[in-house]
């Protein structure tokens, strides 16, 4: 199970953008943060059933960065690297169709490039992830109801498809980049 949640005093476009992962994630489950700490909701998480947390930051009012962290570890441990955001589409902007009953979510990607950022996806939320690079057009032969396929469209972008049928359901991330946090360890020695 997943947790998601914001920084503080996060926008009307940040909240919508947590609805819509934990609409089409299995598992997952938006947490109002308020005034918690990263221990606070650690804790929280555990009482949840959770094993992982997931921040979402945003700069100016837009979602702007995916932080992770391993709640099975005391203190939490955060991920090194973190997924920076160019900007995002929300479900309802993309399309009007409701979401149906999803199970089951596999990791997909659509070339070798994008393997690191599909096993940090992964990693960070323990989500399968996909062997070998496919196309948009085979995503309707993955064995799971939602695919969550990192690829080029123009730019990388993180997109959430239907199976069966194949079509997005959203919703849709633009990436910048990865950002790698300091070592602690590293920089005391």
């Amino acid at each position: 199970m997943i947790i998601f949640t914001t920084s503080r005093y996060p926008s009307q476009r940040t909240r919508s953008f947590i609805k819509d992962l934990c609409r089409v994630i299995p598992g997952a489950i938006k947490v109002n943060r308020g005034k918690s700490s990263i221990i606070d909701l650690s804790e929280r998480a555990i009482r949840l059933g959770a094993s992982k947390l997931v921040i979402i930051d945003q700069i100016k009012g837009n979602p702007s960065r995916m932080r992770f962290f391993d709640v099975a570890k005391t203190p939490p441990e955060p991920n090194p690297r973190s997924i920076l955001f160019s900007g995002v589409a929300l479900r309802r902007e993309i399309t009007e169709k409701r979401v149906p009953k999803v199970e089951t979510i596999e990791i997909a990607f659509s070339d070798d490039n994008m393997k690191e950022l599909s096993n940090l996806l992964g990693e960070g939320m323990g989500i399968s992830v996909l062997e070998c690079p496919i196309k948009t057009e085979e995503l309707g032969k993955v064995d799971s109801d939602v695919v969550l396929f990192v690829h080029l469209n123009k730019r990388p972008a993180i997109s959430f498809f239907l199976t069966d049928p194949v079509e997005e359901l959203g919703p849709r991330i633009y990436i910048k980049g990865v950002a790698y946090l300091f070592d602690r360890d590293r920089d005391k020695a």
